[in-house]
């Protein structure tokens, strides 16, 4: 029941671009956050929206709340985050001071010709001291997997992004003892591992934005830095032990089998509590 906030402050990889029923993150005619609004709603299948339901789903917490504040075409190295994290996080009257605040930047600050990140380490510096002296916890956050490069004349090229702008979160990460969250990485893995039909070309069309599969998964992988009793499960037979916290979302102490040559770890049954037609999780 504890109010928990988190602020998932980004570029159009947060925003929600190419989702189902996204409207754009509003912004002045300066080109700053307006920040009067709960985004959510108008970025309903969003990662941010969709960790906040998993996040009270686990936790059957409702005082779960995520900030999306993800701004399309917005970057770092050139401070508009830093300029903006007030007006479009904390000033923000749907938002406030946040517990936590992923910071998602970096495939804008690949826009266009040349190296950007003296200027990109500089200003996550800079952006993560400010969130530290809020009392909020800074998570870095590696940019998402792209079909785009610089090659064929391409504006963002995702070499550069992966070995200049993500090489620095890790670093940066270290320096100030923060976590990281290796969103690319996983990404990667979901699209090239899967045996579920997904494929590049669908998920992300354009070749720099994920669609409602790729936020879903995103929001999956945002939520397991927050539960550490999650199952991961790839088929084929799963053994839990009855003293594993994972147990206890799904099985019983008090529903076991009782015979002589039973092992610990090889008692549980499925809760005879468990609501019939009702989701595993749940």
């Amino acid at each position: 029941g504890e109010v928990i906030k988190i602020a998932c402050f980004g570029d159009s990889t947060t925003d929600g671009n190419e989702t189902t029923g996204w409207t754009r993150n509003p912004i002045d005619g300066s080109g700053n956050a307006v920040g009067n609004s709960d985004h959510n709603i108008t970025a309903p299948n969003s990662w941010p929206k969709k960790l906040e339901t998993l996040l009270r789903d686990i936790y059957a917490n409702n005082n779960i709340t995520t900030f999306n504040a993800g701004y399309s075409g917005k970057r770092v190295d050139d401070g508009w985050a830093l300029a903006n994290y007030d007006a479009a996080v904390i000033d923000n009257t749907f938002y406030g001071v946040p517990d936590v605040t992923f910071i998602a930047f970096g495939l804008n600050d690949v826009f266009g010709s040349g190296s950007q990140i003296e200027d990109h380490v500089a200003q996550t510096r800079m952006l993560i001291t400010k969130i530290l002296l809020n009392g909020t916890v800074p998570i870095l956050v590696t940019t998402d997997a792209v079909m785009k490069n610089g090659q064929f004349g391409a504006i963002r090229d995702n070499k550069e992004a992966v070995r200049e702008i993500d090489s620095a979160k890790r670093s940066i990460a270290a320096e100030f003892g923060i976590p990281l969250l290796s969103m690319g990485d996983e990404l990667k893995g979901w699209l090239s591992d899967n045996t579920d039909g997904y494929n590049w070309s669908n998920e992300q069309s354009d070749g720099l934005h994920f669609q409602n599969n790729g936020h879903a998964f995103k929001s999956q992988v945002a939520a397991l830095l927050f539960f550490n009793d999650a199952v991961e499960f790839s088929g084929g037979k799963i053994n839990i032990n009855t003293w594993a916290s994972e147990s206890a979302y799904f099985g019983d102490s008090d529903n076991r089998y009782k015979l002589s040559n039973t092992r610990q770890g090889g008692n549980i049954t499925i809760s005879s509590s468990a609501p019939s037609g009702e989701d595993l999780m749940t």
